[in-house]
This record gives structure tokens, sequence and C-alpha cells, in this order.
């Protein structure tokens, strides 16, 4: 578990894209900030939930969001980037120190709910290295949920030895979900963490 009031950028560890190389056109875009204080225990997988050759992007996502709370405005933004017709590229900035962070991403859709999986662009990561959160775009609204690692070692899906998930493919994963998703658990819900984050399309957007 990472410490409470941990940047999410360390609990994704998430670190410059270093040596992976990208279009020009990602270059030329605006790199939108992105850095929220997160305390919750996501859960982190070796696995994705599909195969991401089998994704298509989702159009909604498509450009900057920033934080609902015109208190919190300006502190920090994300941008989703079409990579490819699969995939997202994500750009984060911390609007305070300015420092910029690169994630892959692409949707997964379980019944009906839709999943970001999400991996940093960095050569030199852990081995479990996917995280996932569930989201919902109401007309200008972004609202993500990020699954917890607290249902998966109720379950006894993770070995606390290792530390790695008890899923031998993507498939398994994306059933367990699935049959857990009404379970608050699965997001944390019942333990002081936050796990939810609200944010907005930025005006350029609109």
């Amino acid at each position: 578990m990472r410490k409470a009031g941990t940047p999410l950028r360390y609990i994704y560890g998430m670190r410059t894209a270093g040596s992976i190389r990208f279009p020009q056109a990602f270059y030329a875009a605006a790199l939108i900030p992105w850095f929220v204080i997160l305390t919750a225990c996501p859960f982190w997988s070796e696995l994705p939930l599909s195969d991401p050759s089998a994704a298509h992007i989702d159009p909604e996502l498509a450009g900057s969001w920033i934080p609902i709370s015109e208190d919190s405005e300006g502190t920090f933004s994300v941008t989703f980037l079409p990579f490819d017709d699969r995939e997202f590229a994500v750009i984060a900035k911390d609007g305070d120190t300015g420092e910029v962070d690169a994630y892959r991403a692409f949707a997964t859709s379980i019944e009906g709910d839709r999943f970001l999986n999400l991996k940093e662009l960095d050569e030199a990561v852990d081995k479990n290295d996917w995280n996932f959160a569930l989201y919902v775009i109401e007309g200008d609204t972004l609202r993500l949920r990020i699954i917890d690692d607290a249902l998966f070692k109720l379950k006894d899906m993770i070995d606390p030895k290792t530390g790695s998930a008890r899923f031998s493919s993507s498939a398994e994963l994306n059933e367990f979900v699935r049959i857990h998703l009404r379970d608050p658990v699965l997001y944390g819900k019942g333990d002081d963490d936050l796990t939810e984050l609200t944010l907005k399309r930025a005006k350029s957007e609109r």
C-alpha cells in the first residue's frame, strides 16, 4: 500500500516518457498537467482488462480535462491524444512544478461500463504496471473511480509473497471485474481513501 497523500504520479509510478518515440503531432500538442492527490491503494496488474490490439478509440475522451473545483483549477489537467485507432497517449503535467509525465491508455467495456487501462510510458517499469479506472462522461464532466486492491486481497487474488495478481489471462481478470461490478469494495468504498476524481472539459475543448 502506498502512503496516504502520495501524489498520483507516484501512485501510478508515472515517469517521463524516456526513449519511447511519438509522432511529431504528439509533441506539437499542448502539454496538459495532471497532478492529483489520491490516498487509495490502486490495484496493479501485469495484465490489462482486455487485448489492446482489439481496442477502439473512445472519441468522448479525446481532449483536455481540468479539475471541477474552481479552487483547484490550474493546478493540473490531463489530455487524451489519439495515438492510433486503438489507444490514447495521455500527457500530464504538474501545474506547480512543470513536470511532464506520459501514459498509454485504452478503453475496455464490461457490460456497458467503461474502464481505462493505464500504463506508464517508460521502459524501466515494474512488471505490475497496469492500473484501471471506471470512467463516466456526462456532458462536459468526466468522473473517474480508481479500482482498488482491497477486493482482490479479500478474495485472495493477490499473492502476499510476490504482490502479483493471481490471474492467468486478461479474460480471467475481466471476468473477476465483471462479477464484482456492483461491489463498492472494488473501488475501496468503506475506507477513508479517496478513489474518485471529477474533471471538466477545458474551455478550449468546448
